[in-house]
């Protein structure tokens, strides 16, 4: 067999290797065949399953596929840039118009996208829906724009909020300073919904398959609240869970075999309100707050929620000696601790459990029972001892956003992305105010 020579497997699927694995094959090719001497060329390239012409142009090139791998996206098989696209001449107009949608917090789809270059080259509308679906796909990779799913959802275009969101931040900075505070006993509360039955958007299946099937257990509308606290310590206060139920009756009787780390209450809906609230205050409040020591002054950040800003519970919360403070309306997915670091990590390890509950028992029933109340209280006190200090204390340090710049900047110093000239202005505006 000549040098070159290579056995095809004609059964076997052409295979595209990325980047970075080339880079990888040579450097170690380098190593085990030059330096090392440990094993022939072409014993490597059988071993690696790689085409020993292949491995010879990838080396010669090593220097340019470096510089393209640092270019690059790490999952990029090729150096070539491919053929120029057939929407190039309309790409000064339809990029910066998904900019523009995106900033406005607009939701764009590749179906608009064809929409409007139909608009802008009316010969691109003759084509099929299949043919101008992959032209546009492939155009928008090209230009970095992927299908992302949605961290946030809000009426309001985020710039507006986002002004509103620093200045209610800035304005704090200086309220958690001083030797009368102490971050176990800064404390944030949110509630949040979660459901019984926690039925995913997407699931594995076959290509080419045309229905899909997702299988939830009964009661997949079955909801209840869950009010959450946390300190910028990294500490959880005892959780509140309200369940759907009628004060005195089975279900909250049932609550007495419940776990004692958490609070419950019963509503006809599984809402918060008035009485809920000062429920929390006296079950889940006060005895973290009884604990403050006497030169400290502990601090309550809540959202506008109109029950929370209630007189009874403005007045339930200051007789315990407690400060309270409102986070602006429509400023949570930027000021809210909980809503920027926690409630999503704490869903998805209730969502784990769920999951894991629908393999056990889910398949061995024709229709699957949703979970009991005693076990959802379980996965969620659960989830919530899986959520390490250090996540619940990052949540209180998010950028910009940070209500402690100072350890945000100290928590950066390592990292290739944090802007030391962004973090002093902040820091000035901070001590401007």
């Amino acid at each position: 067999m000549e040098e070159d020579a290579w056995p095809v497997d004609e059964g076997k699927q052409r295979r595209f290797i990325s980047l970075n694995a080339k880079i990888d094959l040579c450097i170690k090719c380098e190593r085990e065949v030059g330096a090392e001497k440990s094993i022939s060329y072409l014993g490597f390239c059988r071993e690696n399953c790689v085409d020993p012409a292949q491995l010879r142009r990838w080396r010669k090139d090593i220097v340019r596929l470096k510089r393209m791998a640092d270019n690059s996206s790490a999952n990029k098989k090729t150096c070539s840039t491919g053929r120029p696209s057939s929407l190039s001449d309309v790409a000064g107009d339809i990029l910066p118009w998904i900019n523009d949608l995106r900033e406005q917090g607009v939701p764009v789809s590749i179906r608009m996208v064809v929409i409007k270059i139909s608009k802008l080259k009316p010969e691109f509308k003759r084509r099929n829906a299949k043919t101008k679906y992959g032209i546009v796909k492939r155009f928008l990779e090209a230009n970095n724009i992927v299908i992302r799913r949605k961290t946030h959802e809000a009426q309001a275009a985020p710039d507006i909020h986002q002004g509103k969101a620093i200045a209610f931040i800035i304005s704090t900075r200086r309220l958690l300073q001083g030797s009368h505070r102490n971050k176990k006993y800064i404390i944030n509360m949110d509630q949040t919904a979660v459901f019984f039955s926690m039925t995913p958007g997407t699931t594995l299946d076959r290509r080419g398959v045309k229905t899909v099937n997702v299988r939830s257990s009964s009661g997949s509308t079955m909801r209840l609240t869950a009010c959450l606290a946390m300190t910028a310590s990294g500490h959880w206060l005892k959780p509140l869970f309200i369940f759907k139920g009628k004060p005195g009756g089975r279900v909250e009787r049932d609550f007495k075999s419940f776990p004692k780390e958490a609070a419950y209450a019963v509503h006809e809906k599984a809402w918060t309100n008035i009485d809920i609230m000062l429920e929390w205050v006296r079950k889940c409040l006060m005895p973290w707050v009884e604990e403050v020591p006497e030169n400290v002054v502990p601090y309550l950040m809540l959202d506008s929620f109109k029950v929370h800003q209630t007189a009874e519970v403005v007045q339930a919360i200051g007789e315990t000696g407690c400060e309270l403070d409102f986070i602006p309306g429509g400023c949570t997915g930027l000021a809210q601790p909980l809503d920027v670091g926690i409630n999503k990590p704490f869903k998805s390890r209730v969502r784990n459990q769920w999951e894991e509950y629908m393999m056990d028992i889910g398949v061995h029933e024709a229709v699957t029972k949703p979970p009991s109340r005693a076990t959802i209280t379980d996965w969620m006190l659960s989830a919530m001892n899986q959520i390490p200090d250090g996540m619940i204390k990052n949540a209180w340090l998010s950028g910009e956003y940070s209500y402690f710049p100072n350890e945000a900047r100290a928590m950066y110093e390592t990292e290739d992305d944090y802007d030391e000239d962004d973090a002093d202005d902040i820091i000035e505006v901070q001590d401007s105010v």
